[in-house]
């Protein structure tokens, strides 16, 4: 995961309409918890950007109307958020919060507000430098180099193994050549996997660079995770051909996955 490039906690930033908090910091929830570390010097890194990434960021609604959900709620990628900056040393950040309590600390108890998840969020307004927690204590100033960063190494971050970003490029493989061996082991594996139809290998193709991820994409009914358990379990054979970076994605879930697929052979169909 990313190395932070920019200093913890971020002071406050002055000379804004944001009422400067002084209120001692109480986490309310497991960012905060997070960030709590961070300030005292004892942060994890994957732990505190794994839990950004995971977790609901705040911002003041203004302007924000008839938004565009999908049909778990989420935000689409066509939505236009409208989100508050802040000025700090002579630059601009888009402003957001870890939590409502810190939001109306800055923002009075009437503001109205709304949340969206941090990988979303950052994946929706690319190119751009935000500041979490401007009137706090607790801020920090999230560069967007840092923020690409962060969005390059999401498959690092097994919490969200299962969303694909659009722009990273997915690559349909067949089981012929080097790929033969890890085929094989798959099919092996899933003739004893009854929720399981289908099988498919693909690469994920990181966008700024030459990293790439193998991806075993499932069409699977049934628990997903203890189909995902059991595969851990099996493939700790060091004799395996599953080697990593190999991770594994349900289908179902994103159109513009499920279309890298609709054409391309199966490595395992259920008889």
């Amino acid at each position: 995961m990313a190395e932070s490039t920019t200093p913890f906690p971020a002071k406050p930033a002055p000379g804004s309409a944001l009422q400067q908090s002084r209120a001692p910091f109480q986490p309310a929830n497991h960012l905060e918890q997070q960030i709590w570390k961070a300030m005292k010097g004892k942060a994890d890194t994957n732990a505190f950007f794994t839990a950004l990434l995971g977790s609901q960021l705040y911002f003041v609604n203004k302007d924000n109307e008839d938004l565009q959900t999908d049909d778990k709620g989420r935000l689409v990628n066509t939505t236009t958020l409208h989100l508050p900056s802040v000025g700090y040393k002579g630059q601009r950040y888009l402003s957001v919060f870890s939590s409502p309590n810190i939001l109306r600390q800055a923002h009075g108890p009437k503001a109205q507000f709304l949340a969206i998840r941090g990988f979303d969020l950052f994946r929706m307004a690319r190119g751009v430098d935000f500041f979490l927690n401007p009137s706090h204590q607790a801020g920090k100033i999230f560069k967007k180099e840092e923020i690409e960063q962060l969005l390059q190494d999401v498959w690092l971050n097994r919490s969200l193994r299962n969303e694909i970003p659009e722009g990273f490029e997915l690559q349909a493989l067949d089981d012929q050549g080097e790929h033969g061996p890890l085929a094989e082991d798959l099919r092996t594996f899933f003739r004893r996997q009854p929720k399981v139809d289908r099988a498919f290998l693909a690469e994920l193709v990181f966008p700024n660079d030459n990293r790439r991820v193998t991806i075993v994409a499932v069409d699977a009914k049934g628990s997903w995770d203890k189909i995902c358990q059991a595969a851990a379990k099996n493939f700790e054979n060091p004799k395996n051909a599953v080697k990593p970076p190999v991770d594994f994605y349900r289908l179902g879930q994103q159109d513009h996955v499920d279309e890298v697929f609709a054409s391309a052979t199966p490595i395992y169909r259920k008889a």
